[in-house]
């Protein structure tokens, strides 16, 4: 029992295993929180990541530029608020939420005041990078991904590439969470079986970028994905070769992700263009005047009121405001609020350590 146990302990996907077990006993049940503590449990010693510095998209050629600049001001005004009280409280995981709902309105701003360029790489990237460096991002959001052959468009459909990574990762964790436990006879069976599934899931999210973008220099597309996913599993892709001979991604761990799945040894060719608008030009909004849409990070329902094309805002519309390029949100809440869902997994982090101890404990 003490050499299996070494054994395991060795392995680096023992961590995977620990956040399974004290997944069950905390009770928790929702994959995008199995996934977040599942992060937390890798890197157990940073339990509130930083939130980077996104590029804002440029006013230039915007329906309304002005009304663009002065959502865009009121946005950072409040945001700026919401930082203030965050530093008097002290807490960090605040500090990030109020980053986190800062992005979400600047988006509401672009889709409100630079309709008629939300398909073009820019606000894509944007998003894109949104989604990926803010751990409370969901979808849906405005305009993401572009829908096919939308004029003036990204070259790559980063949204296609983001869905793709993401439903890659989920599939990554249900596959884990569906192995067989440590109590089974075949123990290290398993562990295999866990790697694979990440093997799998890396694979998902690699092969996404070469089948949705295959022409793209695939580093600004999102290859740091992968090399994300592999610090996040403590799994090099390059070694996974074994583990997808043994388990067909597809036949045997049931991912979809994809249509195929790259395997280090597969022969493929690198994309190395880079990214670029396409033909035509918006004319209209996509998704009309005026639209709602539900976040899902924080269930506030925003409404979001188009620009004229002459750059005069339509009135009108539940919970805009009248006269500015400026969406607004119906039931919205408070920072404190807003942020409660980071808060919640980060004050997880120490019954999450003391878990993991009693679990390390238990079997010593």
């Amino acid at each position: 029992m003490t050499m299996m146990f070494l054994m395991m302990l060795s392995h680096q996907s023992f961590l995977v295993r620990i956040l399974y077990e004290f997944n069950q006993l905390l009770g928790v049940r929702d994959e995008a929180l199995y996934g977040k503590y599942r992060d937390l449990c890798v890197r157990i010693w940073a339990c509130a990541p930083s939130l980077p510095k996104l590029d804002p998209v440029s006013q230039l050629g915007c329906v309304d530029a002005s009304g663009l600049q002065k959502c865009l001001d009121n946005v950072a005004s409040t945001a700026q608020t919401c930082l203030d009280n965050a530093r008097k409280a002290g807490s960090q995981a605040e500090t990030i939420a109020c980053g986190c709902v800062y992005y979400t309105d600047n988006v509401n701003c672009y889709a409100a005041s630079c309709w008629n360029r939300v398909y073009e790489c820019e606000y894509q990237k944007y998003v894109y990078e949104y989604l990926k460096n803010c751990e409370t991002a969901k979808l849906p959001l405005p305009y993401f991904p572009a829908p096919d052959n939308a004029p003036d468009a990204c070259s790559c459909n980063l949204g296609k590439v983001y869905q793709t990574f993401l439903n890659s990762l989920n599939e990554g964790t249900s596959c884990i969470k569906g192995s067989s436990s440590f109590g089974a006879r075949d123990a290290l069976g398993s562990i295999n079986k866990m790697v694979a599934c990440e093997c799998c899931a890396m694979s998902g999210a690699l092969s996404g970028i070469y089948e949705t973008c295959p022409d793209t220099d695939p580093d600004l597309v999102g290859l740091s994905y992968v090399s994300q996913l592999e610090t996040l599993y403590n799994q090099p892709f390059s070694a996974c070769g074994s583990y997808m001979s043994s388990y067909d991604c597809q036949k045997d761990l049931s991912f979809t992700a994809a249509s195929s799945f790259i395997s280090p040894g597969s022969a493929f060719t690198t994309g190395k263009g880079s990214l670029s608008n396409g033909a035509g030009s918006v004319t209209s909004p996509g998704s009309g005047s005026v639209f709602s849409y539900t976040n899902l990070a924080d269930s506030v329902v925003y409404t979001i009121t188009a620009a004229s094309s002459s750059g005069n805002h339509n009135s009108g519309g539940s919970g805009s405001s009248s006269g500015s390029a400026q969406a607004s949100a119906t039931g919205s809440k408070s920072s404190d609020e807003k942020g409660a869902a980071t808060i919640g997994i980060s004050g997880a982090c120490k019954s999450a350590m003391l878990v993991v101890l009693t679990f390390l404990v238990a079997f010593l």
